[in-house]
Order: C-alpha cells, then structure tokens, then sequence
C-alpha cells in the first residue's frame, strides 16, 4: 500500500523539476533575445556612439535564476571614452553607468543607486557582479 502512495509523489516530483528546468531555458532564450534586441536599439538610438570614430560597443548578458531578472552589460569604447553601463532589460531601467573621457568634454563618473561618483571600474565591477552571477 505504501509503494502505490510513493509511485505518484516520485512521478510527480520528477515532472515538477523538468518543468522548472523548461521554465529556465526558456526564460534564459527569452533574456539572451531581449538582450540583443536590447543592445541594438541602445546602439542605435544613444548618442554616445557618434562621439568619435573609434567607438565600439560589445555586451554580454545573464538571466539571474536567483533574482529573476534579465540583465545586460554594455561596454564602449574608443579613442578617448570609456563607458560602462548595466541594465535590467526587462524592466528597461539603468542600474549603473560609469562614464570617463580624456577628451572633450571631460567627464569622470559613475552613477548607482541614486548616487553620483567618480569613476572607479573595480567599483563598478564589484557592484555588477552579483547581478551577473547566480
């Protein structure tokens, strides 16, 4: 009697897991697509990219299983900017953009959480790192 109750919860629990697993592929496609969707229209519709000839931008993105979240970080660079920046596709918001330039204008920062600082790439770093981590 005790076998036959056993059966249905194994059989259950196994069906339970593969669709989880399912569900994370699948959102895992979805982000990686949104990523790039993403990445093209920032590209193509930020400014930043017209600032000088040398400019080259690349991204990498992560779904966060933990958090649930779809993110992408974007770097530019060229001959005299650096930018770095990390969004929530999903959601289309900003959670950091660090910014410097040797040219003209000059500008060093880094923008997180609300607040403003200089810029600092182990800073930034350290704070993309758990979002782009499970």
């Amino acid at each position: 009697m005790k076998k036959i109750f056993i059966i249905p919860l194994i059989i259950i629990f196994l069906s339970g897991c593969s669709n989880s697993s399912n569900t994370n592929i699948n959102t895992q496609e979805k982000c990686a697509n949104q990523s790039k969707i993403f990445f093209d229209n920032y590209e193509n519709g930020n400014d930043t990219v017209q600032r000088d000839n040398s400019w080259e931008r690349s991204y990498e993105n992560h779904y966060n299983i933990k958090l649930d979240k779809c993110y992408i970080l974007i770097h530019g660079f060229g001959d005299v900017w650096e930018s770095h920046s990390l969004w929530d596709v999903f959601e289309n918001k900003n959670m950091i953009q660090c910014e410097t330039s040797t040219g003209e204008p000059k500008m060093n920062f880094c923008f997180y959480s609300g607040q403003n600082g200089e810029y600092n790439y182990e800073k930034f770093a350290n704070f993309t790192k758990d979002y782009m981590q499970n």
